[in-house]
């Protein structure tokens, strides 16, 4: 149940890559196309992502799931959290992990996707400057958020936040 939330989350991020992927059109003969590759790596991550989410959202399933979730979204930390807490940091710049549910909040409290500015360290080289925020919907309720983290939110990052938000 919960697996189907985080894999429909990160379906458009999948869908922009694999689009971006396929207009190269790369051929390698004996592997494939450049997409086909694509394609195999982020479904392969997903069946590696979803299955500790099967027995529901817990910081045991979250932290088994979020390095793999942060390896398909090529970012650079994921965080996983639920209404209350956060369950699972995964990444670069663990000093935001506390911050990570205060982050999410506003997707929290709309049910709709967001890109935030998390800028809060000081650190002029820290790769967490921000982060694309999903909701996690089970049975038309938000049960927690998902969030990738990246260095900068540039425009592709900016206008997935618009179109979803």
């Amino acid at each position: 149940m919960a697996e189907v939330a985080v894999l429909a989350a990160l379906a458009g991020v999948a869908a922009g890559a694999l689009g971006a992927l396929a207009l190269r059109g790369t051929r390698n003969r004996s592997f494939g196309t450049v997409a086909e590759r694509a394609t195999y790596a982020a479904l392969h991550q997903a069946s590696l992502a979803a299955p500790p989410l099967r027995h529901g959202l817990s910081t045991e399933s979250a932290t088994r799931s979020a390095g793999h979730l942060r390896a398909l979204l090529g970012s650079s930390a994921v965080a996983l959290t639920d209404t209350e807490r956060v369950l699972a940091w995964d990444g670069a710049g663990e000093a935001h992990a506390g911050q990570a549910r205060e982050v999410a909040d506003p997707v929290l409290a709309s049910g709709r996707p967001a890109v935030v500015d998390v800028r809060s360290c000081g650190d002029p080289g820290c790769c967490v400057r921000a982060a694309a925020v999903a909701p996690l919907v089970l049975d038309d309720r938000v049960v927690g958020s998902v969030a990738a983290y990246t260095g900068a939110a540039g425009p592709a990052l900016v206008a997935a936040g618009r179109r979803s938000g």
